[in-house]
């Protein structure tokens, strides 16, 4: 008989017999019910070798017990042969949009029980190749056979080409087949031959951004921008609120799995044998016999998702629309944007970090003319330090004394946050003194330390710019730096942006953008005529909506509240 037990958290009300049929046993990583899980509060004992299947509920038992990093991407998933990890269905309560894919995660549990599907396995070709005849020859085999669709992947040595190299090219134009090809072995002929396969086929990528400006940057193909597909940007088109990676969607839709499991396991174990950090790790770190089998299954991947999320994009010809002329032309125009780079002035910029440095030294030196800072170290033995949290609280609600405001951390602690230390000002100095150390320093280190090590040769500083990954659609930034985070009001940072020689820096605010993109994805040509008309927006609604007698130039004036209403209406249906 299959045996089955369940490892949750805490006790709680959940009910696991109305979600599986089958028996099993039920064990809590905490004996009383807890909110927060520390690693203290675990006095679950348990030897899982005689379970066939461990269901492991939430993210601590998930992690904890079957090394899992994350319960959305690997849910429903058989892992190392015996795990199995769900989302906690107390959730469902607060986000009931998850009941399907919890439903599925429950089938997909209920099949590996009955034995009707298997953990997944890998059956294929893949090739490691580090020839140059050998290249040449699946090259040409590709050239030769592909129908329609090449899919290519880069394995690098950084996440910026000028920061690194191509240490392979991944190419598979068929499921369960594809080659890992060193690039030491590409010689004019095989790159020659690259680039026929990128002229006479659609090329395939996942996150298309990042591959294409490595390859075209170090191998110098270029592509035809109206012949590449994305099969990141595919299934956002599908499914925007999903995880968009390529091991998710190996997992969710591919018999893959967790196809480069080993791969991490060996980073992990190189990193601890070498006292190197996981985020320190580069690829050409691997060794080739090592990485090739799993880089050529990357494409692999590819090519078998896009065979699946094509043809229901192709479904839906509103959705093609969408991949077709916003998905796809923004992100190559954002990979064009992130290649010029933003011009900064290096010399002013290493002048405004010593202007900085000079700025907090002088609001420390304020810090510590309180007597109750004075008091602290002469008692405590040692300077204070405001970024210390533990020393903070010390001060201000032992030495200053001053009332906590109620305000808790996550492990129940008492905060000094921002939000508490302004309040906190309201009664003494102190805390604002400590604000101002806290403000420079974070424009010093968050900015200025980041920027200035990271100007390439041209004094332009690179970063990312994502399309698809934040829930309200706008475009959102990361990477070196945070461009769309630059302190709005602060000169400092600002000034540090120089335009080249015969250019200028223009700024605007995209005001009521996301209606302007709502009248022409709907193609309602009143609400276009609005924005033709170059009128006040707002006003404009408030005068259709609540029949205004006005003219729209007055009603800013004479319907104030009717214009903020339908500023409200107007957002509240576009979100």
């Amino acid at each position: 008989m299959t045996k089955i037990c369940i490892i949750d958290k805490a006790p709680s009300r959940n009910n696991y017999s109305t979600y599986f049929n089958f028996e099993f046993e039920l064990f809590h990583m905490s004996q009383v019910p807890i909110t927060k899980l520390l690693k203290k509060d675990v006095d679950l004992v348990i030897d899982l070798e005689p379970y066939d299947f461990v269901i492991l509920v939430g993210a601590e038992a998930a992690k904890e017990y079957g090394k899992i990093s994350s319960v959305t991407n690997y849910a429903g998933q058989l892992m190392h042969d015996k795990f199995i990890c769900i989302s906690n269905p107390a959730m469902l309560h607060f986000k009931p949009e998850g009941k399907p894919d919890f439903q599925r995660c429950v089938d997909r549990i209920h099949k590996y029980v009955e034995g009707s599907i298997k953990n997944a396995s890998i059956t294929g070709d893949y090739l490691g190749i580090v020839n140059t005849t050998k290249a040449l020859v699946f090259l040409q085999e590709v050239f030769d056979n592909a129908e329609g669709y090449v899919a290519m992947d880069t394995e690098t040595t950084a996440l910026y080409p000028r920061d690194g190299y191509v240490l392979g090219l991944s190419i598979s134009y068929k499921d369960k087949h594809g080659a890992y090809i060193s690039t030491e072995c590409l010689d004019e002929e095989c790159l020659e031959k690259v680039q026929q396969i990128a002229d006479k086929y659609e090329i395939v990528f996942h996150n298309m951004k990042f591959d294409i400006k490595m390859i075209e940057y170090h191998l110098g193909i270029k592509f035809n921008r109206a012949r590449v597909h994305d099969t990141m940007l595919m299934h956002y088109a599908l499914d925007e609120n999903d995880s968009h990676g390529l091991k998710p969607l190996a997992l969710k839709y591919t018999e893959y799995g967790d196809y480069d499991a080993e791969l991490d396991s060996f980073k992990k174990e190189y990193c601890s044998s070498k006292g190197l950090l996981l985020e320190d790790f580069t690829y050409d770190l691997i060794p080739f016999d090592v990485i090739a089998k799993y880089a050529a299954i990357d494409t692999a991947v590819t090519i078998t998702l896009f065979h699946k999320f094509w043809p229901n994009v192709q479904k839906n010809q509103k959705l093609v629309w969408v991949y077709k002329n916003i998905l796809i032309p923004g992100t190559l125009f954002l990979m064009d944007m992130e290649e010029v780079g933003i011009p900064i002035d290096r010399y002013r910029m290493a002048s405004a970090e010593g202007f900085l440095d000079a700025q907090i030294a002088e609001a420390k030196q304020k810090v510590y003319s309180f007597k109750e800072v004075q008091d602290f170290e002469a008692d405590a033995g040692i300077i204070f330090n405001p970024n210390s949290v533990q020393q903070l609280r010390k001060v201000l609600f032992d030495y200053v004394k001053l009332t906590p405001t109620g305000k808790k951390t996550g492990t129940g602690a008492i905060s000094t946050d921002a939000e508490v230390l302004e309040e906190l000002s309201e009664e003494h100095p102190l805390p604002a003194a400590i604000l101002k150390v806290r403000q420079l320093g974070k424009i010093k280190n968050t900015y200025i330390s980041k920027i200035l090590p990271e100007l390439d040769k041209d004094d332009r500083i690179r970063t990312n710019f994502n399309l698809i990954f934040t829930t309200s659609g706008r475009l959102s930034s990361s990477g070196k730096f945070n461009a769309q985070q630059i302190p709005r009001d602060n000169p400092i940072i600002k000034g540090c942006i120089k335009a080249p020689e015969g250019y200028k820096i223009v700024s605007q605010d995209l005001t009521t953008a996301e209606m302007y993109y709502a009248a022409v994805l709907s193609n309602d040509k009143n609400l276009q005529q609005v924005f033709i008309s170059g009128g006040d927006f707002h006003s404009t609604i408030a005068k259709m909506v609540f029949d205004l007698t006005c003219e729209v130039e007055e009603v800013k004036e004479l319907y104030k509240d009717s214009r903020q209403s339908a500023k409200a209406i107007s957002f509240g249906i576009n979100l």
